[in-house]
């Protein structure tokens, strides 16, 4: 494909055709699974205000609380039901932020909004493992269409109660990020948004404490107490991969940095610093980071419109070039790659039934073999 003919693909209209095609790139590159711990997590639903298992070291996932109640209201609690639930808000996550840009940026950057919003690595991320967090990212983009303080409020309860560790983190960065973003230290109006949300996050956060003791439901294991057991093997993990962990939270999109003024470079730079922090307790650096830093990749590059308006279309002609050569990275205890391999191995597998690929739990360690330090 010639310079000539990039430059004419990104002038295309209608525009959501120009997203849908990087975006099938995207996954294309990226290939699609299913978390591991869905199954169990699918446990919860079928028995949201009691311990559904055995085994104390899975505790943690009960805290993802929120989805798994909405799945046994709905009665989405069979396997099928319970995983086409998560792939359609994992779709609608991707929908929703591209309503948000067209929507909120105007025409002469909305080209530029548009791509960038593409290239985000957590739109692939999501359905690189889907599961839990294309739940919370629809719930992070929705907070984009949301103006009036109480509806910002209820949906922070709603993260609160799904996922409070990356609602904390991802929330914190918006804020750091408006902090040092604001010219005048006075001008706390644009920060209505980011401070009611994270109101909302603390309550959620107390409305399932209630739920859990009302319950008589005790937690032994939470992902603040599991990340500070491993603290030490998540170090070293940490430390080995950790150029390539943070490279993986932008992808190509970190180039951005280099047309920001120094002023929102150093605010943004300040909020990516949390996300960073959080992974050194983590197991799965990439889909932290990516997760967790949505907000932020949404306020700062996607809906930043001074930002957009120094782009030109040859710089965008450019990153979109570069991200389309450079392979897909996921960090989780190893460095990995795409899944899109095994995507075709197991569709010829089940079509031509030749046992390639495994059933049950055994199919997520067929593409992800654990690999400790």
């Amino acid at each position: 494909m010639s310079t000539d003919r990039v430059i004419r693909f990104l002038k295309f209209k209608p525009q959501w055709v120009v997203f849908l095609t990087i975006f099938v790139v995207a996954i294309v590159k990226s290939g699609v699974w299913v978390m591991g711990n869905l199954e169990t997590s699918r446990q919860i639903a079928l028995s949201p205000f009691a311990r559904p298992f055995e085994n104390y070291d899975a505790d943690y996932l009960i805290n993802s609380w929120f989805i798994n109640f909405v799945a046994h209201i709905l009665d989405f609690t069979t396997p099928t039901k319970y995983l086409m639930l998560h792939v359609v808000l994992t779709v609608m996550s991707v929908f929703i932020g591209f309503k948000i840009v067209s929507r909120q940026i105007p025409g002469k950057s909305l080209t530029n909004a548009i791509v960038i919003f593409a290239l985000l690595p957590v739109n692939a991320g999501i359905f690189y493992w889907i599961g839990m967090d294309g739940v919370l990212v629809c719930c992070f983009m929705l907070t984009f269409f949301l103006k009036n303080p109480l509806a910002r409020i209820s949906m922070g309860i709603i993260i609160g109660m799904q996922h409070f560790e990356i609602g904390l983190v991802a929330i914190l960065s918006l804020i750091a990020y408006d902090v040092a973003a604001q010219k005048s230290r006075f001008a706390l109006k644009k920060m209505e948004n980011s401070l009611t949300l994270f109101a909302g996050l603390l309550l959620g956060k107390f409305f399932l404490s209630l739920i859990f003791r009302s319950s008589g439901l005790v937690l032994q294991e939470t992902r603040f107490s599991l990340g500070f057991e491993n603290f030490r093997h998540n170090m070293v993990v940490h430390v080995r991969f950790l150029p390539a962990a943070i490279f993986t939270m932008f992808g190509v999109l970190w180039l951005l940095v280099l047309k920001m003024d120094a002023h929102n470079k150093r605010a943004f730079l300040v909020a990516t610093t949390i996300p960073i922090a959080a992974s050194l307790f983590v197991w799965d650096q990439t889909r932290i980071l990516q997760v967790s830093s949505t907000l932020l990749a949404m306020r700062a590059l996607v809906l930043n419109k001074e930002l957009l308006s120094l782009i030109s279309l040859s710089e965008l002609k450019y990153l979109l070039l570069a991200w389309f050569v450079v392979p897909w990275i996921w960090i989780w205890q190893a460095f990995l790659g795409p899944v899109t391999g095994y995507d075709i191995m197991y569709i010829y597998s089940r079509i031509f039934d030749t046992g390639t690929a495994p059933s049950g739990p055994a199919l997520f360690w067929w593409a992800f073999p654990r690999t400790l330090l």
